[in-house]
């Protein structure tokens, strides 16, 4: 029909899974995990994560959103991690978010799943695959930013 969308699948019922990940677009290296509560708990996993993926003398600059988990007290940052807080609103400058719309535009718009589960294992591929194109994660990760107008 002219003038109209197709119509496209929807569920309605609730349950998540959460991706934590970081990239290093110079080396074309990521790292990640999947949970299904974002929490400090988890920030303080990643950064560990992290922080262990450091090469010896190197530094990581981690840049974070406004969520809770990126702002708790009880965060344990590693001495090779400095973070980096954003201004509110302003996603595009995240490297990472470049990496998140390229994979959910590939692999999951449009997807309804049965379960939790399913998209655990599902993110958890995705992810996977992503992390073994080190040129993939330099192409979408160094791409530049503030240049929108």
């Amino acid at each position: 029909m002219r003038g109209t969308r197709p119509r496209v699948p929807r569920d309605y019922r609730y349950g998540y899974c959460y991706l934590f990940s970081a990239i290093f677009p110079e080396a074309g290296v990521a790292v990640g995990h999947i949970c299904y509560r974002a929490n400090t708990g988890e920030m303080n996993r990643h950064l560990l994560d992290i922080a262990a993926s450091v090469p010896e003398g190197r530094h990581a600059l981690v840049v974070l959103d406004g969520a809770g988990w990126h702002r708790s007290k009880a965060l344990e940052i590693p001495a090779s991690v400095t973070l980096l807080r954003l201004p509110p609103y302003s996603p595009e400058l995240n490297p990472v978010e470049t990496v998140f719309q390229f994979l959910k535009s590939r692999h999951f718009a449009n997807h309804v799943f049965e379960t939790a589960d399913a998209v655990k294992e599902k993110v958890g591929a995705v992810w996977s695959d992503f992390t073994k194109s080190p040129d993939r994660i330099r192409t979408l990760g160094g791409r530049s930013r503030g240049n929108s107008a």
